[in-house]
């Protein structure tokens, strides 16, 4: 009996370690570029369209960096729009190719996945601000997540977020927010407003929200008639 009681306990034992060696060791990888970035760089980088946006710009080289403060976020099925620009240094002679990637981990697996990437810019060009725009999947998972921006030097970079091989480059994670009604942080809701008529106020009167859910807004206009 006590050896079954001894055998329940390590089963346990172990189980409970490789749970807190997945959690502990969960985390993205970090690219090596040879040559490090040099000139080659994302310089500025940011979004709109979001209900939170990123301004990221004169940022130089840093090779990979993780900025966790800088948070861009939407809802489900809203579109962003990016701008990024590659390091420009003086004289524009000196600017070199870069080509830009994209990744968001929608499924918060840790992993940027070949079908997470959600941008590119096609070609490589020195020193051109390069637009474009990505929705967010019906199927992202609702919460914090990892955006990857990396840059590559005369080379557009893969579709795999870890094995690059330019000599040259740099990559910038950001945090990525998915909203939604499983979400923490939703959106507030809107009230439309409808009159058959001009609706005169007499005086000024607090609007109170009596609501109890998002997807349905009600009204009342306290002391004041229609």
């Amino acid at each position: 009996m006590k050896s079954i009681l001894h055998f329940k306990k390590l089963l346990l034992l172990l189980v409970f370690a490789l749970f807190i060696g997945t959690s502990v060791n969960a985390q993205y990888c970090n690219p090596i570029f040879l040559n490090g970035c040099a000139g080659d760089a994302i310089n500025n980088f940011s979004t709109t369209g979001g209900v939170s946006n990123i301004t990221n710009n004169s940022t130089g080289c840093n090779t990979g960096i993780f900025y966790n403060t800088q948070i861009v976020s939407g809802l489900r099925g809203n579109s962003i729009n990016i701008s990024v620009q590659s390091n420009a240094p003086n004289p524009a002679a000196n600017q070199w190719p870069e080509g830009f990637r994209i990744w968001v981990d929608w499924n918060q697996n840790f992993t940027f996945e070949a079908n997470e990437s959600v941008w590119n810019s096609g070609v490589t060009t020195a020193g051109v601000i390069f637009t474009g725009s990505f929705v967010i999947p019906n199927t992202a998972t609702f919460g914090n997540t990892r955006m990857r921006v990396m840059c590559t030097y005369n080379v557009l970079p893969g579709t795999d977020a870890c094995a690059q091989t330019a000599t040259f480059g740099e990559y910038e994670d950001y945090t990525f927010q998915v909203l939604g009604s499983s979400s923490s942080a939703t959106q507030p809701p809107i009230a439309n407003f409808y009159a058959p008529d001009t609706v005169w106020i007499n005086s000024p009167a607090v609007l109170i929200n009596t609501s109890s859910f998002q997807s349905r807004v009600f009204w009342n206009l306290p002391n004041e008639n229609p």
